[in-house]
């Protein structure tokens, strides 16, 4: 199983699962107990939680995400990602920043996810990476969709990994995951 976690407040997380076919099986908000409860209860090989550099209070994102990262590799025995480490077996878990991803497939510039456009293009951008989100597991609330969104790029990450299409780049001191954008043409897209 592979999941993307997106930090949506002190308690509240955002999980995306995704499928070796690039479909996007479930996408739930957790308090921070209940995520323990998920990843305790799951099969989860592969973890990798989202912080958008850019984002005003990333400050305050990035000591929730400390937290969490200290949390996943001490009681649940995870393995944390490394620049230049081979990868077989077990459990892992990196960090990203979907903006990376976002940057690759967008021509124009990247609209700010706080604005509606911004989080229009994103969603665009989804199927012509060959992810599937069937529309119904995408909430109305705004909020939620902006972390939604980025919890399906770290979960889409997460699957990268596995696949070996990524790629390190190192932000302030941290080596964040980036997954290769590739263009799926339309005809050769899955479930549309």
């Amino acid at each position: 199983m592979y999941i993307g976690i997106n930090i949506s407040g002190r308690n509240l997380f955002t999980v995306a699962v995704i499928e070796e076919d690039g479909k996007i099986s479930s996408i739930n908000h957790f308090w921070k107990e209940g995520l323990y409860w998920f990843l305790e209860h799951s099969k989860v090989k592969v973890a990798v939680l989202n912080l958008n550099f850019r984002e005003r209070g990333s400050d305050l994102k990035f000591r929730y995400l400390t937290d969490l990262m200290n949390v996943l590799l001490e009681s649940f025995e995870f393995e944390q990602m490394e620049v230049k480490k081979v990868y077989e077996n077990g459990r892992f878990v990196g960090v990203t920043d979907t903006d990376l991803f976002f940057e690759q497939a967008v021509s124009r510039d990247l609209l700010p996810v706080e604005t509606r456009e911004g989080v229009e293009q994103r969603i665009y951008t989804l199927s012509k990476a060959g992810i599937y989100v069937d529309e119904n597991l995408f909430s109305t609330d705004m909020e939620r969709l902006r972390s939604e969104v980025n919890a399906v790029v770290s979960s889409y990450t997460a699957l990268s990994v596995e696949m070996g299409n990524y790629s390190f780049k190192e932000i302030e001191g941290i080596e964040v995951l980036v997954p290769e954008y590739r263009y799926v043409p339309k005809a050769e897209r899955k479930y549309l």
